[in-house]
């Protein structure tokens, strides 16, 4: 058996004990930095992303790049612009963050979950749907909860765990409503699926605040609230205005042409329904005109005018001071003189003279006309 020794540059022998340091140098593979690091949320994503892909999927995954960037409001909804599936990301309290996934890294989970393999071939571009999302979550929250066992023996935890998928993000509109206006702390992986068949990305986006400074619900709440009418405020309605509704037999409807005329009641231009794109009612109203064009005045229902304010002719009738009546002449044909109305005991007659019929009588005596003093 043939062996080696190494020699110095003088041409003696090195010493046996240092041979197999300078050995282990001079061939050994240079230590992983990760694997002497404590655990961080690299080190916990890539073992979080080989084994949920590996459970979850029967599936070669490994994550090849990481980065991590802070981002403010404006900047995460910038990105989201691009084809891809967004999930919102819940931890059961007032901190909500994101799960983006590129078209490349979706479709690889895609056919792994649904063919079993995973097509060496660029996926093509798409919007994704809810189909996707519904494959597609399990797997996030399989990741999710790996990744929660790994960080829990971090020595530094940011506010990056207890998230799992809540649902799906529509557009950056969706998300601007949805996210509070902070900093966000974005990492980016980037996966090689089923052994170079395909690479993808997936972005985690966390609250970058710390686990102390987590806002109270119940404010988290009302700002959503306000945020969410201030939307909606600004926002378009379409309203249609119906004026009458006919009925018509089939025959007659299939006759219709341009010049016919349609009956409508006089009494249509009072009763114009305003109605929502579903139908609904949503007020009355009258039809009319406004500096030459069509307008319509707008009537509360008629449940909101009962219960407004009582008309107040009543009680003003009632506390106005009550006039002398202008003195009258008994007319010689013996016929009883007009009286004045009585106030308050009934409708209040027209002005002009009353008929004698509205005279007060009390039997058959006739009671004269009271003198002013």
């Amino acid at each position: 058996m043939f062996g080696a020794k190494l020699c110095c540059e003088n041409g003696q022998e090195m010493p046996d004990d240092t041979s197999s340091d300078v050995l282990r140098r001079k061939i050994g593979v240079p230590p992983d930095p990760l694997a002497l690091a404590g655990m961080t949320p690299a080190k916990a994503l890539r073992l979080a992303v080989t084994r949920a892909a590996e459970e979850g999927a029967s599936m070669v995954a490994t994550l090849t790049g990481f980065e991590q960037e802070r981002l403010s409001l404006e900047q995460v909804l910038q990105t989201l612009d691009d084809p891809a599936l967004v999930l919102e990301l819940s931890n059961g309290g007032a901190l909500i963050g994101l799960a983006i996934w590129n078209i490349a890294a979706l479709s690889a989970v895609v056919e792994q979950l649904i063919t079993g393999r995973v097509v060496p071939r660029d996926p093509d571009r798409r919007v994704p749907t809810r189909t996707d999302a519904a494959v597609v979550c399990g797997m996030m929250d399989r990741i999710l909860q790996r990744f929660d066992a790994e960080m829990s023996t971090a020595d530094d935890q940011p506010p990056v765990t207890g998230f799992r998928a809540r649902g799906v993000v529509e557009d950056a509109r969706a998300a601007a409503l949805m996210l509070a206006d902070m900093d966000y702390r974005q990492y980016r992986l980037t996966i090689d699926f089923a052994e170079g068949a395909r690479s993808g990305v997936l972005r985690l986006i966390f609250p970058w605040a710390s686990a102390g400074s987590a806002r109270d619900p119940a404010a988290a709440g009302d700002q959503w609230r306000r945020e969410w009418q201030a939307a909606v405020r600004g926002s378009k309605v379409e309203l249609r205005a119906v004026l009458y509704r006919l009925t018509l037999p089939l025959a007659e409807l299939e006759a219709l042409a341009p010049g016919l005329v349609l009956p409508i009641p006089q009494d249509a231009i009072d009763q114009v329904s305003l109605e929502g794109v579903d139908g609904r009612q949503v007020a009355t109203s009258r039809l009319g005109q406004v500096n030459g064009h069509r307008a319509l005045r707008l009537r509360m229902p008629e449940g909101d005018n009962a219960s407004a304010a009582p008309d107040p002719a009543p009680q003003a009738l009632a506390a106005a001071p009550q006039e002398a009546p202008e003195p009258t002449v008994p007319e010689p044909s013996g016929t009883a003189p007009p009286q004045p109305p009585v106030p308050g005991a009934g409708d209040v007659a027209q002005p002009g003279p009353p008929a004698v019929a509205d005279a007060p009588v009390a039997g058959d005596t006739q009671v004269p006309a009271p003198v002013p003093v």
